[in-house]
């Protein structure tokens, strides 16, 4: 079992919001199914299923996700930028001025 403290980390991942985009985007139609009759019975209407009820039931996605996982996407490709930024300013300042 997972420890309470670690159950939220998830939302860290940025693996998290791309394999989430991709699912959407891999399910955006209509899929069919076929239906549990016994042999002899004979049913002409296919069933649907829509990408919604696919992601939600099994993935726990919602279609309406999609941009929201590009904008935390974006959000973690900027805080990843600014970061790296500034450690590069960091040591360049301390090369200047002579501090190893």
């Amino acid at each position: 079992k997972i420890p309470g403290w670690w159950v939220w980390f998830h939302y860290l991942s940025s693996f998290k919001y791309a394999l989430e985009g991709l699912l959407i985007n891999q399910f955006d139609y209509r899929i069919t199914c076929e239906y549990n009759v016994p042999p002899g019975f004979v049913i002409n209407e296919p069933c649907y299923k829509t990408s919604d009820e696919i992601l939600f039931d099994d993935f726990q996605i919602s279609i309406g996700d999609k941009w929201l996982n590009l904008l935390i996407l974006f959000a973690f490709s900027m805080f990843f930028r600014v970061v790296a930024y500034s450690l590069l300013w960091v040591t360049h300042r301390y090369k200047i001025h002579g501090r190893n």
